[in-house]
């Protein structure tokens, strides 16, 4: 199946971690890190429980799991301090991200960045890429109380972008990222990240699987594209 421009998607709303910035190694370590202060061992699985959650809701899964004394804002804090010293260090675009934004932006579509990360840690790193203006609205599932797979998140942004959901196109590295714009009424593209192994999964029920992000202007009616 293809999308042209000329047919029905007019927006983009684009994950972050995974999608647009190589990062989930980071969130990894970040945990690990964060447990073993508390001489606790990150538990087999504990990625794919939390996947899709919000920031928040992360935070209160890991008060209650695992016992914390800190409240869920101070574990927030110390995540966010942590990320935000991190990220300039290890934390890198994808290839073609940049590249991808540009051709898409000339084509007329609005963007938009939907993710479960720190809304300041995304906002810092695209200043620092100088990628912060290609996007119409940066939000983050908690500002809408749900992450994924719940569409909240995505429906918040089409209202802000003032396009219908059908008219949206959502470009994701995990399943229920996928499944929120299912919920939400959106196409979906799925976007190989090679510390995701649901690969056949996302195959399945997303509208389009993608290894590269160099292939989704193509796909979305943005000519012939090649790095």
């Amino acid at each position: 199946m293809k999308v042209g421009k000329k047919g029905s998607i007019k927006g983009i709303i684009f994950d972050f971690d995974g999608t647009l910035v190589d990062s989930m190694p980071l969130w990894q370590e970040i945990d690990r890190l964060f447990l073993a202060e508390r001489g606790i061992e990150v538990p087999q699985g504990l990625g794919a429980i939390i996947a899709g959650f919000s920031f928040t809701e992360t935070a209160r899964y890991f008060k209650k799991t695992f016992a914390l004394k800190e409240s869920v804002e101070e574990i927030k804090a110390q995540w966010k301090a942590m990320s935000q010293s991190l990220y300039p260090l290890h934390v890198k675009l994808k290839p073609g991200c940049r590249e991808v934004l540009e051709v898409l932006t000339r084509a007329g579509f609005s963007m938009a960045i939907g993710s479960s990360n720190n809304k300041e840690v995304i906002r810092e790193l695209l200043k620092r890429e100088g990628l912060l203006s290609y996007f119409l609205s940066v939000k983050t599932s908690c500002d809408v109380g749900r992450g994924k797979p719940y569409p909240d998140l995505f429906l918040s942004l089409a209202r802000e972008m003032q396009i219908v959901p059908g008219e949206i196109c959502i470009v994701d590295d995990i399943i229920e990222g996928i499944r929120a714009g299912k919920r939400a009424g959106m196409k979906t593209v799925a976007v190989y990240d090679a510390g995701y192994g649901k690969r056949k999964l996302l195959e399945k029920e997303a509208d389009r699987y993608i290894i590269s992000l160099y292939e989704l202007p193509p796909w979305l009616g943005a000519g012939p594209f090649t790095p």
